[in-house]
């Protein structure tokens, strides 16, 4: 390129072909410039030819153009009207007649750009064929001199933000030959003779964003408009390439600071039309190193991840700080959403870094945000993250409080999905272990919609004492009805009755051994001939005609079972159930007429729950019962009374 040599004796087609023959620009832009030299008074055959054969180029058959709007936009009526009806490009429109549409106009044959026609007077600015960012991003001219060829009208803020667009790309760079003689022949309107040897020496041209602006009247734009316009479809290759988008950043920054602007917020934290450009803004924001570009603290509207599970963790000591923008809710969101796309991978990738130094920060964060999309991602993150502190994580107490805190729903659900998961180490005991640690979530995780779950975990917390069994179940049966009932049946047969059918089936062993076997099974099912007694009493009792056919079937059956193995059961359902209730209220009458004080009643029901006899922990379920069941009564007693429950209640309480 720099061999490259123009003869002064040339005409100024042959200097202009010559040119052309050493641009790396598009087709489309040749074809305005040959318009230009036109338009300069350029009008020869040989110009003409010219245009003609690149017009043919243009539209070749393997081509996607189709139409004139392919190469002018149809704001640009009056050069598209020329095209359409002008007899000197006749040929063309015989050629090519599916790229013409007729339009008729009353044209001066021989010279229809000629200045003394008013219809066309806006040729005399390059606007009607090319726009201001369009020449800006191929030439390395003075931005300044190559507005002035276009009027103020053009500068809209769309168009300014676009001309940005085209700064970023072009400046500063070192111009080449072909574009100083370019710029000098636009300069010179055509004029070769004026060019010498110094004016093509070369130069690196560095972009002066103040005295661009100057050149603008304050009226035509508006600055915070402006920044509001950067989400284009355009700026998808912009934003590819990450020297000229760290240029662009840069423009964006020293516009800012003329204007005295706040950051673009929207720019991070807020989902734009043109999903691709944002994408690709991210991609290449935080893969390239450029978020140095942009300063956190610059950054006033954001919605941040509380840091309260860990007082001493500060966002300004989060090393490197690109991990700042990953404490903000909004840029997780839109990160998530913006992952149902080719980008996944991509997307997918960025998240590695707060993975492997603040997954504390990320799972807290995640747990917070409500994406309308993205959950594929979304999943595949919290399945990583929920074991490390699922499963004994050093840190793990202050996490699950926080995240029990924000989101408890998303808490049931990954303690399940880890629980049901094969071969997992989250068993039920660990499960209790994380309900003492964290407050009140004991209740919720034994009455969460994961039935088969629920069941298991509800028996073993009333095992450890860690909930009343019977004010349980009662609440199960009413909240969950039919499906509860299922869901437990199915764990009596499965954890109890199957294995007690086992052993049966095993050779005789003596009555005792087989029923000690029998009663291994059941306290490795976490269960007592109590609890059994009660979970029967309640579906064959008043609420068995509540139940579906299929599960009064069901209970029936099971409760058969039950009796077989363990025959001290089979009269709970009968007489025997009449001879508790006596025993339980004699108790109390005798508590309550005072022959029996609080101290000797609490020593009572500790027997009866220790005893051997199942007949005697019955009695003592039933005088729980009994004491929770009179809870909506207790505004009927009488004081002394009630001070009486008072005491046993609390009683009770100390002693577990």
């Amino acid at each position: 390129m720099e061999d490259f040599v123009i003869n002064r004796h040339m005409s100024l087609y042959e200097a202009f072909v010559l040119l052309i023959d050493c641009f790396k620009v598009s087709i489309r832009l040749e074809i305005i410039l040959i318009f230009s030299l036109i338009f300069c008074g350029a009008y020869t055959p040989q110009i003409l030819d010219l245009f003609l054969s690149k017009f043919a180029e243009f539209f070749n058959p393997d081509s996607s153009n189709k139409s004139l709007e392919d190469l002018f936009s149809p704001s640009q009526a009056p050069i598209l009207d020329f095209l359409r009806s002008d007899p000197t490009i006749e040929p063309l429109r015989q050629k090519f007649p599916g790229f013409f549409l007729e339009k008729p106009i009353d044209l001066n044959p021989e010279r229809p750009l000629i200045e003394d026609n008013p219809q066309y007077k806006k040729f005399l600015n390059l606007d009607f064929c090319l726009k201001p960012n369009e020449l800006l991003q191929e030439f390395t001219g003075s931005p300044q001199e190559i507005i002035k060829l276009f009027p103020k009208t053009s500068f809209h803020d769309d168009e300014f933000s676009l001309c940005l667009g085209s700064i970023a790309k072009t400046y500063p760079v070192l111009e080449d030959l072909s574009q100083r003689l370019l710029n000098k022949l636009l300069e010179n309107q055509g004029n070769i003779d004026t060019i010498n040897d110094k004016s093509l020496e070369k130069k690196t041209m560095n972009f002066n964003l103040e005295a661009f602006m100057k050149t603008f009247p304050d009226s035509t734009i508006k600055p915070a408009q402006i920044l509001q316009k950067l989400d284009k479809k355009t700026f998808r290759k912009l934003f590819k390439d990450p020297k000229i988008f760290a240029n662009f950043i840069k423009i964006i920054q020293r516009f800012r600071k003329i204007y005295n602007l706040p950051f673009p917020v929207h720019l991070l934290f807020s989902k734009w039309i043109n999903i691709h450009s944002q994408i690709q803004f991210l991609l290449t924001l935080f893969n390239t190193g450029s978020p140095d570009l942009i300063s956190w603290a610059e950054i006033q509207q954001k919605r941040v991840i509380s840091l309260d599970f860990n007082p001493t963790l500060r966002y300004a000591s989060l090393s490197p700080a690109i991990l700042q923008f990953w404490c903000c809710l909004d840029f997780l969101e839109i990160l998530i959403e913006s992952s149902e796309s080719e980008y996944f991978a991509q997307i997918r990738n960025l998240f590695e870094l707060p993975l492997g130094k603040t997954p504390d920060l990320l799972i807290i964060g995640l747990s917070q945000i409500k994406p309308k999309c993205g959950f594929v991602l979304l999943e595949e993150l919290f399945s990583g993250l929920f074991p490390l502190y699922l499963l004994n994580h050093s840190n793990s107490i202050p996490i699950l409080e926080a995240l029990w805190k924000y989101n408890e729903k998303l808490m049931i659900e990954a303690i399940f999905a880890l629980y049901k998961k094969e071969n997992s180490s989250l068993n039920l005991s660990r499960v209790l272990d994380i309900t003492q640690e964290i407050k009140d979530s004991l209740i919720p995780l034994t009455n969460c919609n994961f039935l088969n779950f629920s069941v298991s975990l509800g028996i073993l917390a009333s095992k450890r004492e860690f909930l009343h069994f019977e004010h349980w179940l009662n609440e199960r049966l009413k909240l969950s009805g039919n499906p509860f009932i299922t869901s437990l049946l199915k764990y009596i047969e499965e954890n109890v009755l199957f294995h007690c059918e086992t052993i049966e089936k095993m050779p005789q062993n003596p009555v005792t051994n087989f029923q000690n076997a029998c009663l291994s099974i059941l306290e490795k099912a976490q269960l007592s001939l109590e609890t059994l007694g009660i979970i029967m009493e309640n579906l064959l009792g008043n609420g068995f005609d509540k139940l579906s056919i299929k599960n009064q079937k069901k209970s029936q059956e099971v409760f058969a079972g039950i009796c077989k193995f363990f025959p001290p059961l089979a009269g709970v359902h009968e007489s025997a159930k009449l001879e508790i209730e006596n025993a339980a209220n004699m108790y109390f009458q005798r508590y309550y007429y005072k022959e029996m004080k609080v101290e000797e009643l609490m020593e009572l029901l500790g027997k009866l729950k220790s005893s051997n006899n199942p007949s005697e922990k019955e009695i003592h379920a039933c005088m729980l019962h009994y004491l929770f069941d009179e809870f909506r009564h207790h505004e009927e007693y009488s004081p002394e009374v009630l001070v009486m429950t008072g005491s046993i209640f609390g009683n009770l309480i100390n002693s577990k």
